[in-house]
């Protein structure tokens, strides 16, 4: 007697879900800087460390520019000189949502490294890789500005803890190049940190 194969149900695939369509493409930045903001704020669990700031450029009224960045792993005079300075000085160049991208890359931004990104995901990517990001009121599409700190002290082989496999650096004074030391090691917005202030008269 023959056996009876199973019966399978016959038909078109059923749609991808918004969350699918999310996973595959990635997800799109936000059009309004409030949502963005949060979205970014969310995904870094309200980190001390990530620092936000909006600020208007351009004539006029200007255009808002949320300008993100993660606090330990930049060099703020590189940020200031090359991103702040250049878009808070009257340029009168008129932003717009359709041009800002452009006039950013072309004209206004001194810094060397900048590229686009159009997704959250690239977007954390770069945060946690030391990068400054602009993003425009209005745009899909957010610039990486490379503004990443050099140690301003050699990080060394620990004399007293010496190891025969893993990486060969040892932790120095200062808090935020330490962070920045294992930021470097764990790129990945689930890194999370919080600060405390101990000591009754020391308040370090």
């Amino acid at each position: 007697m023959r056996s009876k194969r199973p019966w399978r149900k016959s038909g078109k695939r059923a749609k991808p879900t918004d969350n699918e369509k999310k996973k595959r493409e990635g997800e799109p930045i936000p059009l309004k800087l409030s949502e963005a903001c949060a979205r970014l704020q969310e995904i870094f669990a309200n980190s001390p460390l990530l620092v936000t700031r909006q600020i208007r450029s351009g004539p006029g009224s200007g255009l808002s520019i949320l300008v993100v960045f993660l606090q330990g792993i930049i060099d703020a005079d590189s940020v200031s000189k090359t991103v702040l300075e250049p878009l808070l000085k009257d340029h009168g160049l008129p932003l717009t949502r359709t041009n800002a991208v452009t006039l950013l890359t072309e004209r206004l931004v001194t810094n060397a490294a900048v590229e686009q990104v159009d997704t959250v995901e690239d977007v954390v990517a770069r945060l946690v890789s030391g990068r400054v990001i602009l993003l425009p009121e209005g745009s899909r599409c957010a610039l990486a500005c490379d503004s990443s700190r050099t140690p301003s002290r050699a990080i060394t082989d620990p004399e007293t803890e010496g190891v025969a496999r893993g990486p060969h650096e040892g932790f120095v004074e200062n808090l935020e190049q330490n962070l920045s030391l294992l930021r470097r090691r764990l790129r990945t917005p689930h890194f999370r940190t919080e600060l405390f202030i101990v000591g009754k008269y020391t308040k370090t």
